[in-house]
């Protein structure tokens, strides 16, 4: 699974597999030099953010997250009852 998240500190992210579902919650913060700044136009938006995305059935683990270019990349395992 690879979840595109430009601008965002993967210290920012937490991830987990509830109901089903895997969510993604985090927090895009603006540089420093942009936090007192006009903006006129932002193309990406920041604040808080989730994303859930549907599983199939079964029970399912996250193995070796990790960062990569502005992608968070997540190996999903399934549980041991499938």
């Amino acid at each position: 699974m690879l979840a595109a998240l430009p601008g965002v500190d993967p210290k920012q992210v937490q991830v987990a597999v509830q109901a089903g579902r895997v969510v993604i919650r985090g927090t895009r913060r603006l540089p420093i030099g942009l936090r007192g700044a006009h903006v006129h136009r932002l193309e990406i938006p920041h604040g808080e953010f989730e994303r859930v995305v549907p599983l199939p059935a079964g029970s399912f683990k996250i193995q070796a997250p990790r960062f990569c270019d502005g992608c968070l990349m997540l190996v999903l395992e399934r549980g041991s009852d499938q």
